[in-house]
């Protein structure tokens, strides 16, 4: 994945000056660039008891071990999530208010627009209060069975894509 920024002002051909933006290439489908701004972490706060339970109903039979739990959540001012569709998908990204000198992607008053897209599978620019990722925990263990964290919201190891954004990459539960 390549990440370009460009300031406000830069030249253009026809001496027209542009707004500041940024032009994202992958290079492998399903690629995804990922940055939240402003975000607030809620964690479930009794976790020891909320465990207990679930254990309770796993050996009662009501809860199978497949089953996962919302433990946790990053709500955030901003997002932003461009998930390619192919090995050669780009997208174009630029201030929609003139006189923003630079992208900051820290900033979640910061609005994006798009200038051009080519094979994005999915995007959601600078989207307002979503909660982009979860913590999720289930059972695990053999011979002592706990419930987990699966999935945190903030992964150790998340790759720096940009300032203020990751790259992240998502896999699917082993059974």
């Amino acid at each position: 994945m390549d990440v370009e920024f460009h300031a406000a002002g830069d030249a253009t051909p026809t001496g027209v000056p542009v707004k500041a933006g940024l032009d994202i290439s992958f290079s492998s489908k399903y690629s995804v660039f990922f940055t939240a701004a402003q975000c607030l972490p809620s964690y479930v706060a009794d976790q020891v008891t909320l465990a207990n339970t679930i254990l309770d109903l796993y050996r009662q039979g009501k809860w199978q071990r497949k089953f996962a739990l919302i433990t946790g959540a990053l709500q955030a001012g901003a997002t932003t999530v461009v998930i390619s569709a192919s090995d050669n998908a780009s997208i174009g990204l630029e201030a929609s208010a003139a006189g923003i000198a630079r992208i900051d992607l820290s900033d979640a008053s910061l609005k994006l627009s798009l200038t051009r897209a080519r094979s994005v599978g999915f995007k959601a620019v600078t989207e307002n209060g979503l909660t982009p990722l979860i913590g999720l925990s289930r059972i695990q263990g053999i011979f002592d069975e706990q419930l987990k964290p699966a999935a945190a919201p903030l992964a150790p190891g998340a790759q720096a894509a940009a300032p203020g954004g990751t790259l992240a990459t998502l896999a699917p539960m082993e059974d």
